[in-house]
Formats: C-alpha cells, sequence, structure tokens
C-alpha cells in the first residue's frame, strides 16, 4: 500500500506528537508534515501532494476558518479535519458548511482514526467519480463529433481497415467526397505509400492493443500547399470487450505547427539576447569597476598631496608641482563627470547642438594645441595636414620636410604644420609649438572649397580632441600621431563583411595595398534636430564633405575588439591589470556627436601592433561658389568656446572698484570666491543664503551678483526671481551670474529664464568667474 501524506496545521508540538502518535499506532501508513503559521501553511499547500489536512481551529494570530478557506482555495479535493480543544455546535456548522469534512475534539481523539478512515474512503470515490463523469463526457464529446458538423475529419474503420464512414470535411482537405472512401482502403482512395503505411501501423496497433494512437503527417491539399494534420485513433468496444471498430479523428495542425516553427526560432532568438544581455552586464560591472579606479586614483593624489601641504613644509619647487598634481587630477575628474553626464544626455536623448557656420581647420589646430603638452610629455611626434595639395599618398617623414627621401613637390606655406615637441631622436629640447614647412595628401576636391561645416564649435572640437587624446594615450614614447584634413566630393558608402565587421571606403578611391584591412564603422543619416542639408541665404543643399583622418603608430586594435570600438563603456582591457587608464566613453560619444552632426565615422587598424586610423566624414558648406566669405558667416578662425577640453584664453583684467555680492551655502567655495575676487581687485560682500543676500541689497547696491542655485531653504532660481520683482534702485535689474553644480544644458535654461545672464558650471576656474564678471560689466 502505497504511503499517504498529511498535512498537520498544529502551533503545539506534544498535541502535533499526540496526533502523530495516534497515527502511527493505527494501519494507516501516512508521513506527517507539521507547520504553525499561515505562511508555512500557505506555502506546504502551494506545494501540495497532501491526502489529508488536519488543522486546530485557534492559532495565534491565525483561524481555523481562515485556514479552511485557503485550502478549499488551493486544494479543494483534499479532505480537511479539524482537531481542536474547543468547537461549539455553531461553528462546527459554519465549518461544516465552509467544506470540513469533519471535526475532532481533543478530549475525544479516539474517534480521530474512524474520521481520518471515513475521510480518505470519500475521498478516494469522489475521485473515482469524477473519472468516471470523466469518461462519460469523453465518449459524449465523441458521439457529439461524430453527429455535429466537426471541422476535423472524422472516419471509422473495420478490421480489414476499410472506411465505413467519413464526414464530409475530407473533401476540403484532400477534394475528394466521402463517398470515394467508404468500403475502401487508403491505397485504394489513391493515398500516397508514405501515408497509407502510416495509416495502417497505427490501425493495427489500436486493434492489437485495444489502446488509442496519435500520429501526424503532412499532405499536400488542393490549392492550399502543405498542410500537417494530426490522427487520434480510438478503439470501439463490442459488449464482450473486444474491439469492434475504429474511429479516427485527423485535425489540421497548420496553424499550430507554423506556429512552433516559430516559437523555436523566437527560441533561439531569445537565447542570443539573453547571451547579449549576459554580455551587458558583463560590461556594465566592468565599467563600474573601472569608473570606481578612474574616480578614486585622482582622488588619492588630491587628498595626498593636500595633506601632505598642511602637514609639512617643502621648497617652491615641490610645492609648485604639489599644485600643479592636485589641479591636473581634479580637471581629469571634471572631465569624467562631463563624460558621464554626455553619455547621460545621448541615452536620454537630450543632447541638443548649436549650429553654426565653422572653419574645420580652426577645430583642429585648437584641438592640437590642447593636447600638445600631453605628446610633448610622451616625446609623440604631432603632425597637421590641411585642405589643399594634389598628392595621393602620405610619403615619408623625409619627403615630407623636404630631406633626403623626396623633393618639395607641390608643398606650400601653412599647410602642413609639425608640432616639433622636446624629446628623443634628435628633435631638441624645445617645448614650444613650431609649424614646419608643408604639404598636403587628398582626395579630389572642388575647386577652392574650404573646409567649413554647420556644426557646433565646442561639440566639433570635442570630436578632436577625444581622438587625438585616444591616439596619444595608446601611443608609445617617440611615436607620431597625423591629423589630416581633406576634402571630397562625394560620400562614403559601407557594406557589411560576412565576418561581421564593416567595411568603409570612398567611392572611386584606390586601393591601399595589398594588405586587407579591418574596418569598422559607424554610418548614418543626418539628424533631424540638425538640418545639414538646409539652405542658408537660400544656398543649394550641402553636396561636398570634409574628411578629418587622425593616424597614429600605437598598439592598434585587435580584429576581434574593431567591432565594439564604438560600443558605450566598452574597452579592450577592462582588467585590473590594464596598461591605460579611461571610461571607455570616448569614442561613443565620437560616434554620437559625428551622427548628430550628420556625418559617419570610422575605425581602421592591420591588427595589434600596427597602429590606427579614425576617419570622420562630415557634410560642407557650399560657400565659395556663391563668393561668400567667412565673415559673412560670422566665422571666427582663431578661437572657438571653450568646451572645458582646452584651457581657455582669458583676459587678465582686474576689477578695481568692482562690488560682488557672493551668495554661497558651502564654507570652502565662499571662501574661494572671496580670496578670488580680492586677488582681482574687487571687493565683495559674501553671505550663505538666499535670506541673507537681501538683507545685504537693501544696505547697498553691489555691480555684481554671483550666486549659487542648490541652497537650503530658497534656492538660486526662487532667490533670482525674488530679485527681479525689486525697483533698480534696490538691485531689480543687477547683472547676475549663477555658479553651481548643476551643469546639465536644461539647468543652463532654467537658471536664464529665472533672471541670470551667464550661466558657470562648477568647478569653475578664476579666469572664468573673472571673465563673466568682466563681460557683465562691459555690457552695463
Amino acid at each position: 500500500m502505497m504511503s499517504l501524506k498529511f498535512l498537520i496545521l498544529e502551533d503545539s508540538i506534544l498535541d502535533a506528537e499526540l496526533i502523530t502518535a495516534l497515527l502511527a499506532e493505527s494501519e494507516i501508513e501516512c508521513e506527517s508534515i507539521q507547520v504553525k503559521t499561515r505562511s508555512e501553511f500557505q506555502v506546504a499547500l502551494e506545494r501540495g501532494g497532501f491526502d489529508l489536512i488536519l488543522s486546530d481551529y485557534s492559532l495565534p494570530g491565525f483561524d481555523g476558518i481562515s485556514a479552511l478557506g485557503m485550502a478549499r482555495q488551493l486544494c479543494p479535493d483534499v479532505p480537511f479535519i479539524f482537531v481542536t480543544a474547543t468547537m461549539g455546535e455553531e461553528v462546527a456548522i459554519e465549518t461544516l458548511k465552509g467544506g470540513a469534512t469533519d471535526y475532532v475534539l481533543k478530549q475525544r481523539l479516539e474517534r480521530l482514526i474512524p474520521a481520518v478512515e471515513r475521510s480518505l474512503r470519500e475521498a478516494a470515490e469522489r475521485r473515482a467519480r469524477v473519472v468516471a463523469e470523466a469518461e462519460l463526457n469523453r465518449r459524449e464529446e465523441e458521439f457529439r463529433a461524430l453527429v455535429e458538423n466537426s471541422p476535423d475529419i472524422i472516419a471509422r474503420f473495420d478490421r480489414d481497415l476499410r472506411h465505413l464512414y467519413v464526414n464530409p470535411v475530407v473533401a476540403q482537405a484532400t477534394g475528394k467526397p466521402p463517398e470515394m472512401y467508404v468500403g475502401k482502403t487508403h491505397a485504394e482512395v489513391g493515398v500516397s505509400p508514405e501515408i497509407c503505411t502510416l495509416w495502417q501501423s497505427s490501425l493495427r496497433q489500436v486493434f492489437a492493443t485495444q489502446k488509442e494512437d496519435f500520429f501526424e503527417y503532412d499532405f499536400p491539399a488542393p490549392g492550399n500547399g502543405i498542410r500537417y494534420y494530426q490522427t487520434r485513433v480510438v478503439p470501439e468496444f463490442n459488449p464482450d470487450g473486444s474491439v469492434q471498430t475504429l474511429l479516427a479523428i485527423t485535425r489540421d495542425i497548420t496553424q499550430s505547427k507554423l506556429a512552433e516553427q516559430a516559437l523555436r526560432a523566437r527560441e533561439a532568438q531569445l537565447q542570443q539576447q539573453a547571451e547579449e544581455l549576459k554580455r551587458a552586464n558583463q560590461v556594465k560591472d566592468e565599467f563600474l569597476a573601472v569608473l570606481s579606479h578612474e574616480l578614486r586614483s585622482p582622488l588619492n593624489a588630491i587628498l595626498g598631496w593636500a595633506k601632505l601641504l598642511r602637514t609639512r613644509k617643502f621648497s617652491p619647487e615641490i610645492f609648485n608641482r604639489a599644485l600643479e598634481t592636485i589641479e591636473r587630477n581634479a580637471q581629469l575628474q571634471t572631465r569624467l563627470i562631463e563624460d558621464l553626464l554626455d553619455i547621460s544626455r545621448i541615452i536620454r536623448g537630450k543632447l541638443t547642438l548649436n549650429p553654426q557656420p565653422i572653419n574645420l581647420e580652426t577645430v583642429i589646430t585648437n584641438a592640437l594645441e590642447t593636447v600638445g603638452l600631453s605628446a610633448q610629455t610622451k616625446c609623440i611626434e604631432l603632425v597637421f595636414e590641411g585642405a589643399g595639395s594634389r598628392e595621393s599618398g602620405v610619403g615619408s617623414r623625409e619627403e615630407r620636410q623636404g630631406g633626403q627621401g623626396g623633393q618639395e613637390g607641390t608643398r606650400g606655406p601653412h599647410d602642413r604644420r609639425e608640432w616639433g615637441l622636446g624629446g628623443e631622436g634628435g628633435q631638441g629640447s624645445n617645448s614650444s609649438h613650431q609649424p614646419l614647412a608643408t604639404s598636403h595628401s587628398q582626395l579630389p576636391t572642388t575647386n577652392n572649397q574650404q573646409p567649413i561645416v554647420l556644426g557646433d564649435p565646442s561639440r566639433l572640437q570635442q570630436i578632436v580632441w577625444n581622438l587625438l587624446s585616444n591616439a596619444i594615450k595608446f601611443t608609445p614614447s617617440g611615436g607620431r600621431v597625423e591629423v589630416k584634413l581633406q576634402l571630397s566630393t562625394v560620400a562614403p558608402t559601407t557594406t557589411i563583411r560576412e565576418q561581421g565587421t564593416w567595411e568603409c571606403r570612398e567611392q572611386g578611391e584606390e586601393g591601399r595595398g595589398a594588405e586587407k584591412q579591418q574596418l569598422s564603422t559607424v554610418n548614418c543619416q543626418p539628424s533631424q534636430s540638425l538640418a545639414l542639408a538646409s539652405t542658408i541665404d537660400n544656398q543649394q543643399p550641402t553636396t561636398n564633405y570634409a574628411q578629418i583622418a587622425v593616424t597614429d603608430t600605437g598598439i592598434g586594435i585587435s580584429a576581434e575588439f574593431l567591432p565594439h570600438i564604438f560600443d558605450y563603456f566598452r574597452q579592450a582591457d577592462a582588467s585590473i591589470t590594464r596598461s591605460y587608464g579611461g571610461l571607455g566613453l570616448g569614442l561613443a560619444i565620437v560616434r554620437h556627436l559625428v551622427e548628430l552632426h550628420g556625418g559617419t565615422v570610422c575605425a581602421e587598424s592591420l591588427g595589434v601592433g600596427q597602429g590606427a586610423t579614425f576617419r570622420v566624414m562630415l557634410p560642407l558648406l557650399e560657400t565659395v561658389e556663391f563668393g561668400i566669405q567667412n565673415s559673412e558667416f560670422g566665422i571666427n578662425d582663431t578661437q572657438l568656446p571653450c568646451t572645458g577640453a582646452q584651457p581657455c584664453a582669458r583676459t587678465d583684467s582686474r576689477l578695481n572698484n568692482i562690488q560682488v555680492l557672493v551668495v554661497e551655502d558651502d564654507r570652502d567655495t565662499r571662501e574661494f570666491l572671496a580670496l578670488t575676487l580680492e586677488e582681482y581687485g574687487a571687493q565683495s560682500i559674501v553671505v550663505d543664503s538666499a535670506v541673507a543676500a537681501l538683507e545685504a541689497l537693501e544696505k547697498s547696491l553691489p555691480d555684481i551678483l554671483v550666486s549659487d542655485i542648490g541652497m537650503p531653504a530658497t534656492d538660486g532660481y526662487t532667490f533670482i526671481q525674488k530679485v527681479r520683482t525689486l525697483p533698480p534702485e534696490q538691485g531689480g535689474k543687477i547683472p547676475a551670474i549663477a555658479l553651481t553644480a548643476y551643469a546639465r544644458e536644461q539647468d543652463r535654461d532654467r537658471a536664464i529664464a529665472a533672471g541670470f545672464q551667464i550661466h558657470l558650471a562648477k568647478p569653475v576656474v578664476s579666469d572664468e568667474l573673472v571673465e563673466a564678471i568682466g563681460q557683465l560689466i562691459s555690457d552695463q
């Protein structure tokens, strides 16, 4: 006899042990499981598999009626007996109405075993009735299927496997009327030998075993192509128990079969997505580890030097070096934060541009000036070739410099510049930038075409700066980084290679040699937010392109990593033993900024140790054809807005006799601002809240207001709005600068809308603050 499984809901261990002992003394073979609480009871019910439930009626924080309700909901067919110390007649009737099988008082436990046996017997009888009713319903359904107009093909067969009956649906499936089947086998009807074999095998098996059978096959239906069918063969018995005939029900399962195939394809797709998600999680973990390292390393240098400077005295040389180290690492932290904010804007689609005509040579020159010191430190040679020559190849360094390796050729002044940075290899010790003689190599160009594009100057400089910084970082000491600016009359085309990487070539461009290059590209259509193909002063749409190529002699890019070079948070080496720092965001930002400017970017490398080239293609403005000069566009060829990626040139003007009201809740920042203003000759009134600032305005009228945004009680937005409501003689029109750590574009827009004239993001350097104050003073 198979052992039964009982569930005992009892908070008393003694009572539970007593019930278990009584069950063990009886002839009932069972396994008992005790639970004490509502949660344990629910878990056990959900697990299921019990043949009987014995429950106390009074439980701490839980009553028997609730337990009964849970049991009837989760396992309604399992007998339920209350075993309780007290239960009145009304309660007993209520429990029986609620579905309880019986109840036994703990004072009369001799009734427990008979009650259990009776409950189990009644449950078995109920299950038997359910089985019998199910069988009767099944036969009734089969009979109804025979007499109704079933969509399934229904046929009856005798022992000779001949059709006794076929319903009319068979004509739709086979094109043959049911009369053609009666009295004939499948072979005699003309069914294919393969399908005949399936039918004969199944029918004979059911006659022999008296058990139903299933099989599937596909069949060419008239005008419907291939259809899939499933057949169920059921024996029909004589009164003596022998099989008299067979009933076959054939169903069209074409849709479910196609759905099954689609499901398998979907499962394969989900598996691929799961692997991609796993990789994304891995990339996320790697990025968080790298982010922690990149943020903590500069902080270590900053805090370490700050502690030393406070506790020890150093020579002026070491003191200045310490300050330089602190400043450099603070700037690095700022760059990391800016990159993270840019990625956040990109992911949320909030990164916008302020397009204007700009000369790319200016962009490149300023970016080269910015990275010059980094290149000098590593003794890396920087070379810039602007647009304008006729050569088709780069040539050797001697050829380009007019040395022994070649002639001057078509070199012209101001076309090519080399930043001769002091170091090894006979370069000398002069650390200043030294423009040398120049030459060019470029694609076919429009005559006199200037490298002018419609774009955001600061973002374009960010593109070039990121590419140059990347090249310098991955180029060993004594290497070379070359920047070429070329003009092309055609756009790049892209094709997908079988290996999953990309190939990017210029239309009409000759091959670069016998070696096949590994390439990775990102191509996109012009952004909707920047109408690059639109006209300016009724010009024709842009058709020409400028190509910026940054080539280095660095470590190169492996073929495996090349397709992922522009992905977010991806680095070829994200391990703790990596040789190069960074978050892996720079190239992803470059890709998105290039796309926003309607351009394309691609990476090329012959492999590890072979260097790399990054090419950016940007649409040109057709300015020369219409005789429009740079000045008519308002193009500034000498200075670009400060992006944070370069040191900005600031005026050294003093703020003599200028009174500045500073509102800042952070004590350290207040002291820094006060000292800065005093150094430049200004008089400062420093307060720590908006309330104190309004009180100061009642006493005197400063020339300039500099206020933080995030402050307790009253923020900077509310404060400036209150100021703007004051009469002019009380400061209502005072020039105001928002100096805040809220540095997003929407934060800037909100500050300007609230009433500030200038928005400066923290951290701010002294020159930047002084220049902003000077600008507002000069505007008055």
